[in-house]
């Protein structure tokens, strides 16, 4: 048992009943006893309300890098990803930790979805230059 450990006592009443009268089809109280139960609870763990948007955040941005035509909407997405990766990792350190692996990989995906949205506009830029030198 832990000093952070909150006690709850619970004060349980059980009865016992039997059949009364078989005619009248009554039935009595006959005894009651009161018992209590002790139950530990761990302390609840605060949680972090910036890491799990930035996990998604980051997830898409990755996914829709590679959608034609909303390609663009992957860089608006990685962006803010980094933006609620970077404050969720600071709540987690000011709090003890709470939602520091989410906001990592929040902050990670982001990250790479931002670099692979720089190579995929480099490659069409490429693509773009390679196509406009053939023609001339």
């Amino acid at each position: 048992m832990n000093e952070n450990d909150k006690i709850i006592e619970v004060e349980a009443t059980t009865v016992h009943e039997e059949a009364a009268d078989q005619q009248n089809f009554h039935q009595q109280e006959t005894s009651s006893q009161k018992q209590t139960y002790t139950y530990y609870q761990q302390p609840q763990a605060k949680s972090n309300p910036k890491a799990v948007p930035a996990f998604v955040l980051g997830l898409l941005a990755i996914i829709l890098t590679f959608v034609p035509f909303v390609g663009f909407v992957s860089f608006i997405l990685a962006i803010l990803g980094l933006v609620f990766g970077n404050q969720a990792k600071k709540f987690a350190r000011e709090n003890g930790g709470a939602g520091k692996g989410m906001a990592s990989a929040g902050f990670i995906c982001s990250l790479i979805a931002l670099i692979l949205w720089i190579i995929v506009i480099l490659i069409i830029g490429i693509i773009v230059g390679v196509g406009v030198s053939m023609i001339l």
